[in-house]
């Protein structure tokens, strides 16, 4: 059995304890302490990371590219709708592994005569603070729009529960990310 030191009573305890037997002092490190601001801090951290830092910056490139988009409609996708789910998976599940937990469940890609991603997200949802559900669709949409290739030029999303009702809808507009929190 390895033992290490008990930094409250110096105690030699077992290493794979996460309170002391001694003095009851908790032994895990911060993240574990504190899952749910460990999520709020990823969530905050991980998405800039991932759309390489262009959430704001190259506005003008992204305008003019984003006019040529609308403008030609008939313009051929790039990627099909599996393979923007399959590219979805890949980073929800990255994202996941850092947060620590599934908060994305899974994506689905709809056709409602545009295409859709549909993301299932963990019952969490209804406890995390109005602002950060809305940070949330935000990433999520970001992470559409990252990986769509042409599917959708707004990169619409809707958040689901488990129970698959509606928490959420967003979309990338003109004005920036349009968010809408359903009650």
């Amino acid at each position: 059995m390895t033992t290490k030191q008990c930094k409250q009573c110096r105690t030699e305890i077992d290493s794979k304890a996460s309170r002391c037997p001694h003095c009851q002092s908790d032994l895990r490190n911060w993240w574990q302490k504190h899952p749910v601001l460990t999520i709020i801090l990823i969530i905050f951290v991980i998405p800039p990371f991932l759309s390489g830092f262009s959430m704001n910056s190259n506005t003008d490139n992204k305008s003019s590219s984003r006019s040529e988009t609308i403008s030609s409609p008939t313009e051929k996708l790039s990627k099909t709708p599996v393979q923007v789910k399959e590219d979805l998976s890949g980073l929800l599940e990255q994202a996941n592994q850092k947060v620590g937990f599934q908060f994305y469940r899974k994506v689905n890609i709809e056709n409602y005569g545009a295409y859709w991603a549909t993301f299932t997200v963990s019952d969490d949802w209804y406890n995390l603070e109005p602002y950060i559900q809305e940070r949330l669709v935000k990433v999520t949409v970001n992470y559409y729009k990252q990986v769509e290739g042409g599917l959708n030029r707004l990169a619409e999303v809707s958040l689901k529960d488990s129970f698959g009702k509606e928490v959420a809808t967003g979309y990338y507009g003109a004005g920036g990310i349009e968010v809408k929190i359903l009650k």
